[in-house]
């Protein structure tokens, strides 16, 4: 989140080895894997746009 502050943004890009988009992230989503437990010890797995429009 200190990108975001630095760079007066609410989001930031995610993107692969080779830059291409991948989706983003927003203060929003941040907050919400803080409280929903995930972020202490529970198992997460990120799935990229991609995928989740082939399934």
């Amino acid at each position: 989140m200190s990108r975001m502050y630095e760079f007066n943004r609410a989001w930031l890009p995610v993107l692969d080895a080779e830059n291409v988009f991948l989706g983003e992230v927003t203060q929003e989503s941040i907050a919400a894997y803080l409280s929903s437990g995930r972020s202490r010890g529970m198992k997460t797995s990120i799935v990229s746009p991609a995928d989740q429009v082939a399934s």
